[in-house]
Formats: C-alpha cells, sequence, structure tokens
C-alpha cells in the first residue's frame, strides 16, 4: 500500500472516474495513483476507493466541483475526462438524446480556465465527433440535427485551443496496446506546454501481420476465460430458452464449430472433443471466435459462452453460460487482484449487473497507459535505490573486513553508505509524492535490517541520536530541516519542494561528518541512544521527543 502526501507536485485528476480504468492505467504508466478522482455515482466511487485508497475522491456531480478549490492552487499535470458516452454511441440508435449528457465535456473548459492543467486528456465513443446541435422532432423529443453533425465538436476544440492548448484527437484500438478486447474508442489530447503531443505506436497486431511487424500478435478471448466454470446444457434447463437465442447459438454452432477452419477446443470428454465460441446478444453478428480478441464490453449482460461437446458427425450436449463479470474486466485489461466487487471477503461488494456496467463503462487501462506514458513520461516515479554518484564507492569491497574496521579509524564508505542509505531512500520516495504504508501509517526500511519501520518515529530516534552527535563533536550541523519534516509527517503538514531539499542537504552533511567520525565514537553515541530508549519503554525515565 502507498499513502499519497501533500508535496508541492503535479497533479493528476480524472473526471468522471468510474469503476477506475483510466486511473488505474495513469498509475501503471507513471508509478503513481491519481490525486483526484470525481463521480456521482456512489457505487463507482466505492470500486474506485477500494482499489484507489489514497486517493482523494468527490462523489458530485463534475459541475458542481470548483477546480481552484480542490487542486488548492497546487500546478496540475493531467486532466483526464470520459464523459458518458450513451447519448453518442452507435448503440443509441435513433433514440431521442438527452442535452445535458452530451454536453458534459465542455466541463473540460472550466479546468483549462481555472488551473490551466498542463496536459488534458479525452475517451469517447468515435461517434463523438459529431457532436452537433439539436433538434426537436415531430413527436416533441431532441434529435441530433443531420445538417450540423460536428459543430459543436468542432467549437469544443477551437475553445481549447483559445485557451492556449494545441489539440489533436484519434481512434485507437485497446488490443493494439495490450489488452484482449477490440474496443475502439476516440482519444482527444490537448496539452499547453509547448511539446508535440505523440500518439502511442502499437505494440500488438493482427497475427496474420505481427511476425513481419516486430510486433507481438492479439492477444484472444480464451486468455480471459475461465473454463472450469460449470456451462449448463441447453437441453436440461427448467426454462426453455428463447427462440431467438436457440438461432443464434445454433448459427454459431455451424459456423464456429462445423464450418470453421480453426475450431477452438478446450478439452477432450469420454464423448469427444469439447470446442466453444461465444455468442452475443446485440448487434447484428452471431458471435466469434475464442481466437479473437473480445468485442466490445457493453455496460449490459451481451455475451455468453457456448461449449458443443461431440464431433463433426454427432453432437452429445451444447452448454450455455454467460461470461462473468471478471472476464469481462479480464478482457478490458484489468489487472487480475483488482477488487470488482465480487467477494466480500475484500470489503466491496456490488450486484453483478453493477459490476458488469462498471466495466461497460470503463476506459481499458492499457491504451491509459500508453496515452499516458507517450505524453507524460516525464512524471513517473523512477526509484533507482542508488547513493549519489560522487559518494558512491569506486570499488566492490568485502562486506565482513569493512564491518571489521578499526574502532579508532572512521567507517569504510559502504559501510558509511549501508548506515545512511534507507534514509535517502526515504527522502527520495518523499520527493515522488507518495509514500509506503501499512495499516494507513507511513514506513520505511529499518537502519540495521530490512524490515519496515513507522517513519515519524524512526526519524524522531534519528534526529536523537544526530543532537548528540552534533553536541558531541561539536559540529556546525542545523538539524532544523530534519525536525520540520519530522512534524511536517507527523501532523500532516503539506510538504514543499524546499523542505526536501533542506533535509537532504542536511542529511548530506552529516553524512560527510559520519565519514570522519572513528567508528568507535559514533558506536557509543549509538548505544547511548539505544539505553535511553530501553530505559523509556520499561518506563525507568519519562519518555520524551528529541524532536519536541
Amino acid at each position: 500500500m502507498q499513502l499519497n502526501l501533500n508535496i508541492h507536485r503535479e497533479l493528476l485528476v480524472d473526471n468522471f472516474a468510474g469503476g477506475g480504468g483510466a486511473s488505474c492505467g495513469i498509475e501503471s504508466a507513471l508509478g503513481r495513483r491519481v490525486d483526484i478522482a470525481i463521480n456521482h455515482d456512489p457505487r463507482a466511487v466505492a470500486m474506485h476507493q477500494a482499489n484507489h485508497p489514497e486517493t482523494q475522491h468527490y462523489c458530485e456531480s463534475v459541475w458542481d466541483i470548483r477546480p481552484a478549490e480542490v487542486t488548492q492552487g497546487r500546478p496540475v499535470g493531467l486532466v483526464w475526462l470520459s464523459p458518458d458516452c450513451k447519448h453518442f454511441s452507435k448503440a443509441k440508435g435513433g433514440k431521442p438524446v438527452d442535452k445535458n449528457i452530451r454536453g458534459l465535456a465542455w466541463v473540460a473548459l472550466r479546468w483549462a480556465a481555472t488551473v490551466q492543467p498542463r496536459v488534458i486528456m479525452l475517451e469517447n465513443v468515435e461517434e463523438f465527433i459529431t457532436w452537433g446541435p439539436l433538434v426537436e422532432a415531430d413527436d416533441g423529443t431532441l434529435r441530433p440535427c443531420p445538417k450540423r453533425k460536428g459543430q459543436n465538436f468542432r467549437s469544443f476544440c477551437n475553445a481549447l485551443r483559445r485557451q492556449g492548448y494545441a489539440v489533436e484527437h484519434r481512434e485507437l484500438k485497446a488490443c493494439d496496446y495490450g489488452a484482449p478486447t477490440i474496443r475502439k474508442r476516440l482519444f482527444l489530447v490537448a496539452r499547453r506546454d509547448g511539446k508535440p503531443i505523440v500518439w502511442p505506436a502499437a505494440t500488438h497486431a493482427d497475427p496474420k501481420q505481427s511476425q513481419g511487424r516486430g510486433l507481438k500478435a492479439w492477444r484472444t478471448a480464451a486468455e480471459c476465460m475461465d473454463f472450469t466454470q460449470p456451462c449448463p446444457s441447453i437441453f436440461e434447463r427448467a426454462r426453455p430458452l428463447a427462440d431467438a437465442t436457440l438461432r443464434r447459438v445454433a448459427k454459431g454452432v455451424q459456423q464456429f464449430v462445423i464450418a470453421a477452419e480453426k475450431t477452438f477446443i478446450v478439452g477432450v470428454q469420454h464423448f469427444g472433443e469439447v470446442s466453444a465460441f461465444l455468442t452475443k446478444y446485440y448487434g447484428c453478428g452471431v458471435g466469434q471466435s475464442l481466437h479473437d480478441p473480445l468485442h466490445t464490453v457493453t455496460s449490459h449482460d451481451r455475451y455468453g459462452l457456448v461449449t458443443v461437446a461431440g464431433d463433426h458427425y454427432q453432437i452429445a450436449d451444447i452448454g450455455l453460460r454467460m461470461l462473468s463479470p471478471r472476464e469481462l474486466f479480464n478482457a478490458q485489461g484489468f489487472p487480475a487482484g483488482y477488487q470488482i466487487g465480487d467477494d466480500t471477503a475484500q470489503g466491496l461488494s456490488l450486484t453483478k449487473a453493477e459490476q458488469v456496467r462498471m466495466c461497460g463503462n470503463s476506459v481499458s487501462p492499457p491504451v491509459a497507459a500508453a496515452l499516458v506514458a507517450a505524453n507524460l513520461g516525464e512524471m513517473r516515479i523512477r526509484r533507482t535505490g542508488q547513493m549519489p554518484i560522487s559518494q558512491r564507492p569506486r570499488h566492490r569491497h568485502n562486506r565482513r573486513k569493512t564491518s571489521s574496521a578499526p574502532m579508532h579509524m572512521p567507517p569504510h564508505p559502504v559501510q558509511a553508505w549501508r548506515t545512511f542509505e534507507p534514509l535517502y531512500g526515504l527522502l527520495q520516495q518523499l520527493q515522488t509524492g507518495s509514500i509506503d504504508a501499512v495499516q494507513g501509517k507511513p514506513v520505511m526500511r529499518a537502519w540495521e535490517s530490512n524490515e519496515l519501520v513507522e517513519v515519524v518515529p524512526a526519524l524522531d530516534g534519528w534526529i536523537c541520536c544526530w543532537k548528540r552527535i552534533v553536541s558531541g563533536e561539536s559540529l556546525a550541523i542545523d538539524l532544523k530541516p530534519m525536525l520540520a519534516l519530522y512534524r511536517n509527517l507527523k501532523y500532516g503538514v503539506m510538504l514543499q519542494d524546499r523542505h526536501l531539499l533542506q533535509a537532504k542537504d542536511c542529511t548530506d552533511a552529516c553524512y560527510q561528518a559520519y565519514l570522519r567520525i572513528p567508528r568507535g565514537r559514533m558506536i557509543e553515541y549509538s548505544k547511548t541512544e539505544q539505553i535511553q530508549i530501553e530505559l523509556e519503554s520499561l518506563g525507568i525515565v519519562e519518555t520524551q521527543e528529541c524532536t519536541a
């Protein structure tokens, strides 16, 4: 687990966050959680919060959020928006549309005008580019004006340009970036920092073309399936299937089993092979092969797994079940451990319909990851765990010899680095804006072992010990920056970059002093501090904070 810290750095904001697909992709790309997530649906916020507990969540309409207030004057690196798409989607057909829902994308202009995010990204169905004015039909309902298709979309892009943004848009398919679904969406990128907009290169392709292009083959729907789940026989149902469903299954058996050049084989049973395909309950198609990426996941149950037992001459049985929400999330590209509400032991419980809806409305994480990594790669957290090059030992040394250096001599540089490495590691992690945590408490690696210890008490002990060293050695080292860091972490006060820089300078000064002090004296200081801690724990002396 990690805790987000209140550090002066560029914020990541996810509007229309839903169950967390975009946030998941952003985290994968940058190695850090989004700072702010906004959604009006309490169930969606519950799923997002279960998987992104360190994010600040707002369960409100995006129009009720004031960007300047929620960002508290801090710079914004990325604002992601995935406004409701159903009133643009081809699945909507010729049905009436809602003007308010179609206009949700305009909230991007509020963010652009008030907090000026460096980059804005928007995801929607490809029909979003046809966004235009509505006209009243004969029945009194509102319909898109066929003569002014795309007018609002062009106005939207021009409004962003007037705010100083370069704007580009392109359609991307999830299967081209490692998700086992063909899901195609329109992505718009706007940035005002003068850098070029970058469209990520595909990493996967149709198996017939992938090798020649040096790419991986598309992942398949079969990878998402749990074939251990029972698939009840269609002939033994208490309630017969609808005639349309039976016709769809029959056509699928003919197309994907009997006449198929490449049948997907699940296994072999006593009455022959068991083959499988997917049937779908929307659109005009019969279904699809499991050798291909899954077709677009929708917000309703639309896919069924059909198993056919037998051979080309005799079919012994046909099974049918709907795909589970977990299989749909797998296809969308979510990580295997993502909490979707199907396991109450994890603390999140959602109905199957809610889980399917969250998945169908989500952004495919691999596509979001590719787009964010291509345009904001400089924000990625890199943890090297290495000491500064000027302080790094030039040669490899024997660990036993360095640990048994004469007591009257200063410590070997390797040993000195081992002593200071946990503190440098802590400061480096604090600079990223997040820190490892256990049960909500920030932790770091201990000095004498690889175990985790709480940061605040550890800093208190370190400062106490160095107060003794500074006093005993008459060192001109000011420990106030470390005291300030300790208090800010303890009381949750905002950390500024200058706090971390000053603490780093203080640590460097202590490190250089440590290299000059004989080991024997350093051990005595350390033992004195340990004795003080033991006396306090036994109640022999009153516990006092050296940092008070």
